[in-house]
């Protein structure tokens, strides 16, 4: 009697052990997948101003396609870290971003503002953080981590130029907004001598509507 006791109990034993392992074969299976596969996350700050809802929604666009993209960051994942802050509040700019460099972001995206950008810049070049930006900027920035993704301004107003010569278009109107668009096209002001037929430029009033 004592032998089949002690067989019933091993049998027993056996029959819990392999229920245990039954059990916990998906989650061995699942805690070996992530270590194979360990997926490591960059954070990327985006800062926009009241009238950056293209840029934020192309910034996020972006974020996605790349996170989809396995080929790009391969075991790699951005994280997105938003700020919205007023385009002339340096303030809480300055707050936004020491608070973004506290969360270890890689880079950060913005501001359109020139007063708000030129803050986000300082820092980034204090702490060495690369500082992407999408607007126009006629200054020089050497030694910077800025890396402006506009076009290069003297090389944008001569590819307009150009593209005039093409169109042999011999009388034109500039329509301009402020004396910094107008520097945009300086080289196309410089092209046309004056032999050459009028040009009008005319200068759009305040508001938005220009009818």
């Amino acid at each position: 009697m004592g032998d089949m006791a002690q067989g019933s109990k091993n049998t027993a034993n056996i029959a819990t052990a392999e229920r245990t392992m039954l059990c916990q074969t998906p989650a061995v299976r699942i805690l070996r997948l992530r270590y194979a596969e360990t997926i490591s996350f960059i954070s990327k700050g985006g800062i926009f101003g009241d009238d950056d809802m293209q840029q934020e929604l192309a910034f996020r666009y972006a974020v996605d396609r790349i996170n989809m993209d396995k080929n790009i960051l391969e075991g790699s994942k951005i994280v997105p870290i938003i700020e919205r802050v007023s385009p002339k509040d340096c303030f809480q700019t300055a707050k936004r971003v020491c608070n973004m460099t506290e969360q270890g972001v890689a880079a950060i995206f913005g501001p359109s503002s020139r007063l708000t950008s030129s803050i986000v810049q300082s820092t980034c070049d204090n702490l060495e953080i690369p500082h992407l930006e999408t607007r126009w900027d006629n200054k020089p920035h050497n030694r910077s981590c800025l890396l402006n993704l506009h076009p290069h301004p003297p090389s944008y107003s001569a590819a307009l130029r150009d593209l005039l010569k093409t169109l042999q278009w011999r009388s034109f109107t500039i329509i301009y907004e402020n004396n910094e668009s107008l520097i945009r096209l300086q080289e196309i002001l410089k092209a046309h001598g004056q032999t050459d037929y009028p040009v009008t430029v005319r200068q759009l009033g305040e508001g938005h509507d220009h009818r």
